[in-house]
């Protein structure tokens, strides 16, 4: 009787641990939501001229440039640094595709 008690203490214990990971912001999820519902930007720039990208579509070309570098309050990145072509993320945007895996940078 002793060993079933302890297994329910030990499986109550890890869905009280599940339960507070998907219900409270201040465990992992939370910082990653906020971000999500920013004003975090992004934006295709090519001869000068800014077209705003999706935060969906941003982090996956972000990672396909060369380098990306801190410029003006946010970050340039690019596939060759001569090129008038390359990418703007602002600062969120940044920590939003870091957060979320990609190795941006």
């Amino acid at each position: 009787m002793k060993p079933v008690f302890v297994v329910n203490i030990a499986l109550l214990l890890v869905a009280t641990v599940l339960l507070m990971v998907n219900v409270s912001p201040a465990f992992t999820g939370g910082s990653i939501t906020s971000l999500e519902n920013s004003d975090a930007t992004c934006a295709y720039s090519e001869d000068g001229v800014l077209a705003t990208l999706p935060k969906e579509q941003c982090c996956y070309e972000a990672v396909k440039q060369y380098a990306c570098e801190k410029d003006d309050g946010g970050y340039r990145c690019y596939a060759s640094p001569e090129s008038s072509r390359f990418l703007v993320l602002d600062q969120d945007m940044m920590t939003l595709c870091q957060k979320r895996g990609y190795d941006v940078g």
